[in-house]
């Protein structure tokens, strides 16, 4: 198994499980193959990689390990979030298409 390090950047917010990972913490994943996890949890939304500990003085949140170095169960949720946001996303376009139905009728009255 290997330890790595990763950060996040300014812009970079996730929360999975109660947990926020953002620009204040340092997360240490420890497994066959860190970066993986790392990009299968994440995609591209993080900031550096490191082979050793970085100094956490401007990470006020410290160190924090991966609570499931496979990351499956984290992968299922975030997955699951995703598609919610999607079935979300699909009801306000069908809410914003009946909205300009409507507005397109109550035109045709004037």
């Amino acid at each position: 198994m290997i330890t790595e390090y990763f950060t996040f950047g300014q812009s970079h917010r996730h929360e999975i499980n109660g947990t926020v990972y953002d620009k204040d913490v340092i997360l240490r994943i420890t497994a066959s193959s860190p970066r993986a996890v790392m990009e299968g949890l994440f995609g591209n939304q993080w900031a550096n990689q490191y082979f050793n500990e970085p100094r956490a003085q401007f990470f006020s949140r410290g160190v924090i390990e991966l609570p499931d170095p496979d990351a499956k169960k984290l992968r299922e949720e975030r997955d699951c979030w995703i598609q919610t946001a999607k079935n979300l996303q699909a009801q306000v376009n069908g809410w914003e298409a009946e909205r300009a139905e409507l507005i397109a009728k109550i035109n045709c009255r004037e």
